[in-house]
C-alpha cells in the first residue's frame, strides 16, 4: 500500500489568527499568548480555557474585534477536542458587516476557514470543500491575499487526494492545480512559510504519479529545507524530512529515504511531539516492510503504538493502521496468538473512529 505524503500532512495546526496590536503587557494579550502556545503544543484543553479567559475580557472591554478573533481560537479548539457542534455553534457568531475594516474581514474569512476544518475533520468533504472555496472567492473578491487564503487552497487539494490510496487521475490533477495556486498566492503575498509548505504539497504531486519527475519535487523540497533550517521551525522541518524520505522511498534509494525517516524521528524525539513522533515511527515501519525488514518493522510499530497512545488527542486513523499492520506482520512470522491480540485491539480503534 503506497503512503502519499500528502494525505499525511493535513491542515497547519499552529493558531496565528492576525495579529496582535495590544500591549504585550495587557491580561487580554496574555491569554492570547497562553492560548496559541498550548494550542501549538497540542493541549487543546488548556488553550480552550485560556481562549474562554481571553474571551471573557473582550466581552467586558465590549471589543468585537478582539471578540471574534478569540471565538475563531476557541472554535479551534473545539475542533481538536472533537467538540464539533460547539465549534459550528461559535463559528456562526461571527459575521460581516458592510463596513468592515481589513482586520474584521480576515476575522471572518479566517471562521469560515476553521468551519472548513471542522467539516475535514468530520470527513464531511463536500461541506468542508464549499467552505474553502467560499474563503478563496471572497478573498480574491477583496483582493486581498491572506493566510486563510492559501490554507484553504492546500486544503482542498488534500481532501481531493485523501482516500484514495492509488488517487484517480482527475482528482490527481486537480489537486496539484490547487496545491500550485496555493504556492503561486503565496509568494506574490511574500508569505514565505505558507509558500514552502505549498511547495512540498505541490512537490509530492510529482512523485507518485504515472510520470514522476524527482527532478521537480527535489527543487521544492530542497527550497522548503533550507528555508525551514534558516528559522529553525522543526515542526514544518519534520514534514519536509518525511517528503524527502518519501521521495527516495518511490526512486529505490533506501540509504537515503531511511536517512530521512530517521532524521524525522530523531527530531520529533527531541520536540517531544508524540502524535509527530507516532506518526514518524508509522511511516518508517511502512518502510522497513518494503525492504523486508520485518523484525524492525515490528518494533518501529510498538513504538509509534506506545507513542500515539501517549496523547489523549491522538490520530485513531494512524494508531489502527498500526495495530492492522502489526496484527499481519504477527501473523507472517507465525505468532498467531499476538495477531488475533492486535486485530482485536484494531476493530476497537477502528469502531472507535467510525463512530466519531
Amino acid at each position: 500500500m503506497k503512503y502519499f505524503y500528502f494525505v499525511i500532512l493535513v491542515f497547519s495546526t499552529s493558531l496565528n489568527c492576525n495579529s496582535q496590536i495590544i500591549s504585550p503587557s495587557d491580561s487580554l494579550s496574555l491569554y492570547i499568548h497562553k492560548t496559541d502556545s498550548t494550542f501549538n503544543t497540542l493541549d487543546y484543553n488548556s488553550s480552550l480555557k485560556y481562549a474562554e479567559k481571553a474571551l471573557q475580557i473582550a466581552k467586558e472591554r465590549k471589543d468585537t474585534y478582539y471578540q471574534n478573533l478569540v471565538k475563531i481560537k476557541v472554535a479551534s479548539a473545539y475542533q481538536k477536542l472533537r467538540l464539533f457542534d460547539n465549534a459550528i455553534k461559535t463559528l456562526k457568531e461571527i459575521t460581516l458587516s458592510k463596513n468592515s475594516t481589513q482586520r474584521e474581514l480576515l476575522n471572518y474569512i479566517t471562521a469560515l476557514n476553521v468551519k472548513g476544518n471542522v467539516y475535514y475533520s468530520k470527513y464531511e468533504d463536500d461541506l468542508a470543500i464549499s467552505f474553502y472555496l467560499k474563503v478563496d472567492s471572497i478573498s480574491n473578491a477583496h483582493h486581498y491575499i491572506n493566510d486563510s487564503q492559501i490554507k484553504a487552497l492546500q486544503n482542498i487539494g488534500l481532501m481531493l487526494l485523501r482516500g484514495y490510496e492509488s488517487p484517480k487521475k482527475t482528482n490527481y490533477g486537480r489537486a496539484k492545480d490547487y496545491f500550485k495556486m496555493a504556492y503561486d498566492k503565496a509568494k506574490s503575498s511574500n508569505s514565505l512559510t505558507e509558500m514552502h509548505f505549498s511547495g512540498l504539497y505541490y512537490g509530492s504531486t510529482f512523485v507518485e504519479t504515472d510520470k514522476p519527475n524527482p527532478e521537480i519535487a527535489l527543487k521544492y523540497y530542497t527550497e522548503a529545507k533550507k528555508y525551514f533550517e534558516k528559522n529553525n521551525y522543526i515542526k514544518e522541518l519534520n514534514d519536509t524530512y518525511w517528503a524527502f524520505a518519501s521521495l527516495y522511498r518511490r526512486f529505490g534509494r533506501n540509504d537515503l529515504a531511511e536517512k530521512y525517516y530517521l532524521e524525522n524521528i530523531n527530531k520529533n524525539e527531541i520536540n517531544k511531539n508524540n502524535t509527530n513522533l507516532g506518526k514518524a515511527y508509522w511511516a518508517y515501519a511502512s518502510f522497513l516492510i518494503d525492504i523486508n525488514e520485518n523484525e524492525k518493522a515490528i518494533t518501529a510499530y510498538h513504538k509509534a503504538i506506545e507513542t500515539l497512545k501517549k496523547e489523549k488527542n491522538t490520530d485513531i486513523g494512524v494508531l489502527s493502521d498500526c495495530l492492522y499492520k502489526l496484527s499481519n506482520l504477527y501473523h507472517l512470522e507465525g505468532q498467531n496468538d499476538l495477531a488475533y491480540q492486535k486485530i482485536n485491539e484494531y476493530i476497537l480503534y477502528k469502531d472507535s473512529l467510525e463512530d466519531r
